[in-house]
């Protein structure tokens, strides 16, 4: 009986060590896949970083172009650029692949800097839409 007793106390602590084994390598693989995320993560963060920047131009010109909305005198010159129709003639003043042909108009030394270049630019783009309208 004692025999008997010791086999399966041995059995089950073998069955614990695999149990522990397999959880170790349960782990292993979570970190494995947790590191492959993080990278992800940073990848994706980074194309976050760069769409952020694309987003900030293209909030700079929204918050420009409802700076000319709110004004009621402006407001049928700024209709034209916020409906859908008329997307791509606001386009170049929120692209940042046209705003180099957006800067000379605003500053051409603030051409190579792509922050600085949409801030200046959407402000004149309304004031003329003002003056053609």
């Amino acid at each position: 009986l004692k025999t008997a007793a010791e086999e399966a106390e041995q059995l089950t602590a073998a069955a614990a060590a695999a149990a522990a084994a397999a959880a170790a390598a349960a782990a292993a693989a979570a970190a494995a896949t947790a590191a492959a995320t993080a990278a992800a993560a940073a990848a994706a963060a980074a194309a976050a970083a760069a769409a952020a920047a694309a987003a900030a131009a293209a909030a700079a010109a929204a918050a420009a172009a409802a700076a000319a909305a709110a004004a009621p005198a402006a407001a049928p010159a700024a209709a034209p650029a916020a409906a859908p129709a008329a997307a791509p003639a606001a386009a170049p003043a929120a692209a940042p692949a046209a705003a180099p042909a957006a800067a000379p108009a605003a500053a051409p030394a603030a051409a190579p800097a792509p922050a600085p270049a949409p801030a200046p630019a959407p402000a004149p783009a309304p004031s003329s839409r003002l003056g053609l309208g």
